[in-house]
């Protein structure tokens, strides 16, 4: 499936011209703004549902054991399937889980050198 996405372009001098307009067209109609400077890109605008949706999808992908899941469901689409709370959920078990490891082992490691 392919989702199209508008992308609008518009100079430093357009886009500080017309920040409420280009603001608009961001959230409401949900285009990516592309801001140029000297013709080249250097800045886009994105509504805040956009901009957090990447985030989420960033960090499901780069952790290994979900994007394993993930493959093995895109396989298999019958299998069981989670919501993004139930796998940002486990991200954040996980992270925290880590956490508590590094920190014993830290613990140890400050102990063994007494």
């Amino acid at each position: 499936m392919y989702i199209l996405v508008y992308m609008r372009y518009f100079s430093v001098a357009e886009a500080r011209a017309n920040l409420a307009s280009l603001l608009e067209l961001s959230t409401t109609r949900e285009e990516q703004v592309v801001i140029t400077k000297n013709g080249e890109p250097v800045a886009v605008m994105l509504s805040i549902d956009e901009y957090e949706s990447m985030n989420e999808t960033i960090d499901v992908l780069s952790d290994s054991e979900t994007y394993a899941a993930l493959m093995d469901y895109l396989k298999d689409p019958n299998q069981k399937t989670y919501t993004t709370e139930e796998i940002l959920a486990d991200l954040e078990a996980r992270r925290v889980r880590e956490a508590s490891e590094l920190e014993e082992i830290q613990a140890k490691i400050h102990s063994d050198s007494k």
